[in-house]
């Protein structure tokens, strides 16, 4: 067995001799042992870049799969594309805010992609949440606009601003 390695060294002695105390030194391990993290990143990209570079290289491999269907690579970049440029045209600017008010599914994940390339900030909100949370968060948030699907909110008879909403849809 390699004994040069601590992990190895304290598993044999160990077993070698239960009940042992062992003291390590800490200051050691700090430096050189288990905190040892150091790993070389590419250059800094951002998820926009990240997910463009998977789109070139695997197109129509399913990127999204939920019980209403499922979407490639190539059509969720496609729709979060065309999400992105209707919210540059409704003026959404550089890191502002905007709200999410979706369940988990393709249609989120559309809505997160396409605000960030907009170049705005994503907020979700949770639909699960209280009418007395969601506008305490819509206060604070002061968010320019909130994206949901047609009715989701109505079926849950959640009430949100309507000069706001923004619905978002596959058809």
């Amino acid at each position: 067995q390699e004994l040069s390695n601590p992990v190895v060294v304290l598993a044999f002695l160990a077993e070698e001799k239960p009940g042992l105390a062992i003291y390590i030194d800490e200051k050691w391990v700090a430096e050189k042992g288990w905190n040892a993290t150091q790993f070389s990143y590419p250059p800094a990209n951002s998820i926009q870049q990240l997910f463009e570079q998977q789109v070139a290289s695997t197109p129509d491999a399913i990127a999204i799969k939920d019980d209403d269907g499922e979407l490639s690579y190539h059509a969720l970049n496609t729709a979060a594309n065309q999400l992105a440029h209707y919210l540059i045209t409704l003026g959404i600017e550089r890191n502002q805010p905007v709200t999410v008010y979706l369940d988990r599914s393709r249609f989120m994940s559309i809505a997160l992609l396409g605000i960030l390339k907009a170049g705005g900030a994503y907020l979700p909100l949770d639909t699960k949440y209280p009418q007395e949370r969601i506008d305490n968060i819509l206060e604070d948030a002061g968010a320019a606009l909130i994206l949901c699907l047609k009715h989701s909110h109505t079926e849950r008879n959640i009430k949100l601003p309507g000069e706001k909403l923004v619905y978002i849809d596959l058809s």
